[in-house]
């Protein structure tokens, strides 16, 4: 397995992907179910994700502890964090794409405005 990357710097869809190749089969149904569904699994107990995945709680901790977190709450925490930058980055999508309608909505009535006053 390689070794030489810092994984705190890695969020945990791409720890998932990192580590996927070395994956058992109980871990491939947990990594697919996150990266699937990740912003619902931001609201699950580690009982709930096991449940979900039809794999066992003990399982889902130690999938955590595999893609180098120190429990299940260590990842969800890291999960939250990803989520809430996530949703920040889209707001500011949304809100500069509404300002530009805004202002070209604006550019479209005074071209109407300025068009009328020519032509009468």
């Amino acid at each position: 397995m390689r070794n030489s990357i810092n994984f705190e710097n890695l969020n945990i869809l791409q720890r998932i992907n990192y580590f996927k190749e070395n994956f058992s089969k109980t871990q491939l149904k947990i990594g697919d179910f996150i990266l699937e569904n990740f912003d619902k699994t931001v609201f699950y107990t580690s009982t709930e994700l096991a449940y979900k995945c039809g794999v066992s709680e003990s399982s889902v901790v130690r999938f955590a502890n595999f893609i180098q977190y120190k429990g299940y709450s260590d990842m969800q925490n890291d999960l939250q964090n990803f989520l809430r930058e996530k949703i920040t980055m889209t707001q500011r999508l949304h809100n500069l794409t509404e300002k530009k309608v805004t202002r070209l909505k604006f550019s479209m009535m005074y071209c109407k405005k300025v068009k009328t006053i020519f032509n009468g």
